[in-house]
């Protein structure tokens, strides 16, 4: 009989130690499963929250609380490049406090072609070579268990040192860390592809913008009367390039003709006219060596590369056909005169420094009296640069030239005249150059 009861006894003891085993096992699993599913939620969580901006610096925030939340891993670093070599800096709870840089800088170019997780764990590993002492520093340094690098096209532009777990990671937390890596490694990609994407369009506004303001600073060609004064243009743009300035006013029943143009080209260029013509919008000067000498105060910039801009500034009074020039670094004008049936040709002598060459410069101001049917006629030194097919320029002879044989037209047919003898020259031929041509004269 007690035999029976020790099998009985002994068969009830392995039930229950096998129960009890069973028990634990599901209870393992479960807890697996719960542990599972909770690292599940917070990878798709910070997938999400990730998602929902397109900054860099949210992400690494947001994979912080990640690490925390998913492997317990609660100190983590963000390592980033800078002008002076890589920085450190902490994204965990305690705030943002900075680090100490890293001490070994070079491991950072061994990211580039390594960009998978390294654990602290496994740099005992061979497969890490010679870098294994350099990549234990820098786990020491920031008390990392794992190290996450972020890369975009071959850039590596942060690394993540995560800590405090104190234990080596077992398979589960393995494979989660490599699945949380990956996500924000892409996540970091798209929000840097993002980021660029941006700018580039930022960057294409900013030229729109910049094209819209050199078209409504171009020189308009045609004819229009300034107090009493008969003004007839003609300008000749380049692609790319708004460089010339010309403007006039009337000035108490006088004409203020202001124009000029810039050394080079494109976007700075075409900001220096717009600097020009503000000042001069904003001005009641009337005296053409005032005139020039707020414009020189107004774009003068000191440094080796000043930019400079030739320019004549020239107020014409119909009623007593005076006229006072001054000139920074322009072409001289031609008077065109017609005296007894005869074509003179004149200019009117204006010295000056370039605008923008001196921060204290002065312009003298030269006056002449014209005669009745006179013309001024002002040029910037595109005109005479026009060339041929076989780049020979314009010139000034020719110039001349055109302005004896259509003396007595008023300014609008001589303006045809010289525009039409200048195609004549270029056959058609693109201008290298900006020119402007202007002509005046009092009615």
């Amino acid at each position: 009989m007690s035999v029976i009861v020790a099998i009985v006894v002994a068969v009830a003891v392995l039930a229950a130690g096998f129960l009890a085993a069973e028990t634990a096992r599901r209870r393992r699993r479960f807890t697996a499963g719960v542990v599972h599913a909770a690292r599940d939620a917070t990878l798709w969580q910070f997938i999400q929250r990730a998602l929902d901006t397109w900054s860099l610096e949210v992400i690494e925030r947001e994979l912080a609380a990640a690490l925390a939340e998913g492997l317990g891993l609660g100190k983590v670093a963000l390592l980033s490049p800078g002008d002076k070599g890589w920085t450190a800096h902490a994204l965990d709870g305690d705030g943002d406090g900075a680090l100490p840089p890293p001490r070994t800088q070079n491991v950072f170019g061994w990211f580039r072609h390594n960009p998978n997780v390294v654990l602290a764990t496994d740099l005992a590993d061979g497969r890490y070579g010679g870098m294994r002492l350099p990549l234990v520093e820098l786990c020491q340094t920031y008390g990392a268990d794992a190290l996450l690098p972020l890369l975009h096209r071959d850039q590596l532009f942060g690394v993540v040192a995560a800590g405090g777990l104190g234990r080596p990671l077992d398979e589960a937390e393995r494979d989660f860390v490599t699945r949380l890596h990956l996500e924000a490694a892409s996540l970091a990609a798209s929000a840097q592809l993002f980021n660029e994407a941006t700018l580039k369009l930022s960057l294409e506004h900013e030229v729109v913008s910049a094209e819209a303001v050199q078209q409504a600073l171009l020189p308009h060609t045609g004819l229009e009367r300034v107090a009493g004064i008969t003004l007839a243009s003609h300008y000749r743009g380049v692609p790319g390039a708004a460089g010339h300035l010309f403007a006039a006013y009337d000035r108490d029943g006088r004409a203020l003709i202001v124009m000029g143009d810039v050394a080079g080209r494109g976007v700075a260029a075409s900001m220096l006219v717009a600097v020009a013509k503000g000042c001069c919008e904003g001005s009641t000067l009337a005296d053409p060596g005032a005139v020039l000498t707020a414009l020189n105060r107004a774009i003068f910039r000191p440094g080796a590369r000043r930019p400079e801009m030739r320019c004549l500034a020239v107020l014409f009074d119909p009623a007593t056909r005076a006229v006072q020039v001054a000139s920074g670094g322009a072409p001289f004008p031609y008077i065109v005169a017609r005296r007894d049936g005869a074509v003179q040709l004149g200019c009117i002598v204006a010295r000056g420094p370039v605008l923008g060459d001196l921060p204290a410069a002065s312009f003298t101001v030269t006056t002449q009296t014209l005669r009745p049917e006179d013309t001024l006629v002002l040029a910037t030194p595109g005109l005479v640069l026009a060339d041929d097919a076989r780049r020979v320029g314009y010139g000034d002879r020719r110039l001349q030239k055109a302005l004896r044989r259509a003396a007595a037209h008023e300014p609008g047919w001589l303006l045809e005249e010289i525009v039409s003898d200048l195609d004549r020259h270029t056959a058609g031929r693109p201008p290298r150059e900006e020119a402007l041509l202007v002509l005046a004269r009092a009615e």
